[in-house]
């Protein structure tokens, strides 16, 4: 029987972070316009009215670049603003890849999609202590090439992998590309269209800019889109992604109590011991460890009976140091409770 994906919404953190990213460069647009707009009003008055600079305690420096007219105020808004505007795209881009990892905490499910192989060599395999090591090369290697890839690739990865159709969110697919394909002219080559550029969006334009409503648009679009995106990762996360049951076969059950040494490192739940020919590791059977004095540990295990047995046997027959006295320093303790 398949059973729901435990969710832990809490691990979907990238969308806060965009829309935090987002209001921090709006904000650093229209107070540098407004800061701006100030200063070219204000030394307009001043030059009108031949105020000195030195009598209102102010040092402009030497040489002064401000050029206070029209055409270099319209210029430099401008450039701000296409700055800003290639800033807001990839903080975009980087929301949606992030979105990916986020899922990747949740569940493993949508990625075994992808048909992909994926290589080790011996010595990283047998370096890994876990399946951290394992884990990050493989979602950092699929979300290298989303990212090398751009917008095009990623709505085709959430289409895949996790049914969402993101060309019928608003504000439209075709907008949301001329979005990305515009940041591509700017930075790649300065605004500078190209024919297919030209053909696509039929404009006679050589050359594009980022007027401000332009950018604002951009901006509550990109709002609206990402909280689309995410109602729709929740959706499908809570509806559509399943995971198989992943409960581990239990044969018999144990609470031991044991009394160790500081350089004892058999409780660690990595430690690594032979169940007869079979390879296991503490974590596979561990299910709870408390300290419940200096040194003394109650733990509670269950599985395969022979991993109980081996580690079991292990613990009573470990070697103690020949300045222990195991009546007074080592205490230990198996008992079967299912």
């Amino acid at each position: 029987m398949m059973e729901p994906a435990v969710l832990k919404m809490d691990n979907l953190k990238s969308h806060k972070r965009f829309i935090k990213e987002v209001g921090k460069l709006t904000y650093l647009y229209k107070t540098t316009v407004y800061s701006y707009n100030l200063t070219d009003r204000l030394l307009s008055i001043a030059k009108k009215n031949k105020v000195e600079w030195k009598d209102m305690e102010l040092d402009l420096g030497d040489p002064f670049y401000h050029k206070n007219t029209e055409k270099s105020r319209l210029k430099t808004i401008k450039d701000l603003s296409e700055i800003i505007f290639v800033r807001i795209v990839s903080a975009l881009e980087v929301f949606m890849i992030d979105l990916i990892r986020d899922i990747f905490i949740i569940t493993k499910e949508p990625f075994k999609k992808n048909s992909n192989e994926i290589h080790f060599k011996h010595a990283e395999l047998l370096s890994t202590r876990s399946l951290t090591d394992i884990y990050n090369k493989i979602i950092n290697k699929e979300m290298r090439s989303l990212s090398s890839g751009g917008y095009k690739d990623i709505i085709k990865y959430f289409k895949q992998h996790f049914n969402i159709d993101l060309g019928n969110f608003t504000p439209g697919n075709s907008k949301m590309e001329e979005y990305h394909d515009r940041r591509h002219l700017l930075v790649h080559r300065l605004g500078r269209t190209d024919q297919l550029y030209r053909d696509k969006y039929n404009t006679k334009h050589t050359l594009i800019s980022v007027e401000e409503s332009y950018l604002m648009d951009c901006v509550n679009d990109f709002r609206e889109f990402s909280t689309l995106l995410l109602n729709q990762v929740i959706y499908h996360l809570k509806n559509d992604i399943k995971s198989p049951s992943s409960k581990k076969v239990i044969e018999s059950k144990y609470k031991i109590d044991v009394e160790v040494l500081k350089d004892i490192n058999y409780l660690n739940s990595q430690f690594e011991f032979w169940a007869g020919d079979e390879y296991a590791v503490l974590s596979d059977i561990l299910d709870f460890k408390k300290e419940i004095a200096e040194n003394k540990f109650e733990l509670l295990i269950s599985g395969k009976e022979r991993q109980i047995n081996s580690y079991i046997s292990f613990i009573h027959n470990v070697d103690i140091p020949d300045y222990v006295d195991p009546t007074k320093r080592y205490q230990f303790a198996a008992t079967k409770i299912a």
